[in-house]
């Protein structure tokens, strides 16, 4: 399989899992505006690791499993930031409608 092609699995596959996470445990959901930002702050920065951190596990276990070990763990934190935010925003919309 390409890299290419694989890494596009990964991060589809990460979107679903993170969107299902935060969708199976709303008691993530942040309470405030400034919890809906840090969430949303927080999932500009996260992938940022991702580079180094694959740079570094790729030498010792080979790209596939390095690949599953950091880019889909950050990823999938990265949309379960984004959902959180998300859910807040929506959740307090909401409100505002009844």
């Amino acid at each position: 399989m390409d890299a290419t092609v694989f890494l596009l699995a990964v991060a589809i596959g990460s979107a679903l899992v993170g969107l299902w996470l935060i969708a199976r445990l709303p008691w993530l959901t942040p309470r405030s505006l400034l919890g809906a930002a840090v969430c949303f702050g927080a999932a500009w920065v996260v992938p940022s690791f991702a580079v180094p951190l694959l740079k570094a596990a790729m030498a010792p276990i080979g790209v596939g499993p390095a690949i599953l070990l950091t880019v889909f763990p950050l990823l999938t934190l990265t949309f379960m930031l984004i959902g959180a935010g998300l859910r807040y925003l929506v959740r307090l919309t909401d409100h505002a409608i009844r």
